[in-house]
This record gives C-alpha cells, sequence and structure tokens, in this order.
C-alpha cells in the first residue's frame, strides 16, 4: 500500500525548490505591482475629489456672478421685467441642467420655452452678456441675432453692445 502510494506521487522533482523560488520571486514582485496600482488608484481618486470640489466651489462662484448679471442685462433689454437662472440639481451641480425662467413685463414668470421668438432671442442675448460681463473675450462672433428682434429691442441691443465694446469686438452677421 505504501509502495503504491509512493509511486502515485511519481519522480522526485529535484528542481522544484528552485522553481518554488523563481515563483516566488515572481509572485511577490507581482504583489508589489498590484499594491503600485492600488495606491495610484487612491491617488487618482483623491486628486478627482479635490478637482471636483474647487470646480464646485469655482461654478457656484461663477454661476451666482452670472445669475446676478443676468437679471440686470435682462431688465434692461425687456425694459423691465425680472429673470433667474436656476440650477435643477444643487446636490450635483457638476452635472446639472440650467433653467432658464424669464418674466418679461406683463407676462408671468415662466421657463424661456414658452416665449415668443423675440423674447427668447432676448434672453439668450442676456445670457451671453453676462457671461461676458464675467469673462471677456477679446473677439464675439454673433450670427443672425438681431433677425427675431424688433426694431426697439434692436436698439436695447445696440446700447448693450455699446457698453461692451471697451472689452470685446464685436462681429455681428445680420
Amino acid at each position: 500500500k505504501c509502495r503504491e502510494a509512493l509511486q502515485a506521487f511519481g519522480e522526485v522533482n529535484f528542481l522544484a525548490i528552485e522553481q518554488y523560488q523563481t515563483t516566488k520571486e515572481k509572485l511577490d514582485f507581482l504583489l508589489e505591482q498590484k499594491r503600485d496600482i492600488e495606491k495610484a488608484i487612491d491617488d487618482i481618486k483623491n486628486i478627482i475629489d479635490e478637482t471636483n470640489e474647487k470646480s464646485e466651489e469655482k461654478f457656484s462662484t461663477s454661476f451666482e456672478e452670472i445669475r446676478k448679471a443676468f437679471k440686470k442685462i435682462f431688465a434692461r433689454l425687456f425694459d423691465g421685467g425680472r429673470a433667474d437662472l436656476i440650477l435643477e440639481n444643487k446636490n450635483d451641480i457638476l452635472n446639472s441642467g440650467i433653467n432658464i425662467m424669464a418674466e418679461p413685463p406683463g407676462k408671468k414668470f415662466q421657463s424661456i420655452s414658452l416665449l415668443s421668438g423675440g423674447e427668447r432671442a432676448l434672453v439668450a442675448i442676456a445670457v451671453i452678456f453676462s457671461i461676458l460681463y464675467l469673462k471677456p473675450t477679446p473677439f464675439v462672433v454673433l450670427d443672425e441675432i438681431d433677425a427675431p428682434l424688433d426694431d426697439d429691442n434692436i436698439e436695447r441691443f445696440k446700447s448693450l453692445l455699446k457698453e461692451f465694446k471697451e472689452t470685446s469686438q464685436f462681429i455681428i452677421v445680420s
């Protein structure tokens, strides 16, 4: 019985100790590589968290400044009324949409999708110039921005352009 068991083991591998040592070294190397990768993943996650935190802070600050400017520019373009920019999801502002609410004089506070074409164009102009108020750019190209506007609104738009011409150059395709 013992001989059968001994024969079942097969031939003695005299290289087993050397093979074990080589395999152990390889395993140790791979485990070290795994630890390095896990540390790099943790470092990247921390950097992403820090970046998101700073981005949220910067976005919040910029959004509030643009929102204030939007309210003023809207009232100027519409000769009254009120408007607001509202985050759809305040818990996840980096992925949140933004609702634009407007109340031109004589109308109810509503989403811009319910406004006329000319009113929507003026709201869009107010948004663009609110952003330019915060962060002027050297050149601005506006294509057919005046098309849906009537004469009174074009005059208000021109007065707004004159105010911003000190910080930006405008190319208007009409």
